[in-house]
């Protein structure tokens, strides 16, 4: 919807219609085309910053929309699960022909059973020398000590 740009008697334009008619022009809409782009983008689980520049909008304006659009924005929000959901396809069409690869993902997806952990329990002794150093910078050594971690 663009407004019509009024004119003077001589047929000119007004400098305010001029001025409101590039206004306009600047303002981006929310029309379906825009919507179909940013179906796209949230597919493709772009970043808010790329769908701004893909779409030639600021940030604010993909905010403003998406307070005044809630609906919308969760349906293309929803969107954004196609990318993870295809790498889960690719993932199964690979584990049916790889048997390294459908090993790889059970290690991953159920590590106590298929993981490899191992248990380590130990305990560890060791002895070591004491050396103090007293006020006057005499050595006091210790008898070697014995203790457990």
């Amino acid at each position: 919807m663009t407004k019509e740009i009024t004119k003077n008697k001589s047929g000119r334009p007004t400098k305010r219609s001029l001025i409101n008619a590039k206004i306009s022009k600047s303002m981006t809409k929310l029309d379906d085309e825009m919507i179909i782009e940013l179906k796209k983008l949230f597919e493709l689980d772009a970043r808010p910053r790329d769908i701004c520049y893909h779409c030639n909008i600021t940030e604010q304006t993909l905010y403003n929309w998406k307070k005044k659009n809630p609906k919308l924005f969760e349906a293309l929000e929803r969107f954004r699960a196609k990318p993870v959901l295809t790498a889960r396809q690719e993932i199964v069409k690979g584990i049916q022909n790889d048997k390294y690869f459908a090993m790889k993902y059970l290690e991953k997806k159920l590590p106590n059973e298929f993981g490899n952990i191992i248990d380590v329990n130990a305990k560890l002794d060791f002895s070591f020398n004491i050396k103090v150093i007293d006020k006057d910078g005499r050595y006091n050594i210790n008898e070697k000590t014995k203790d457990s971690v």
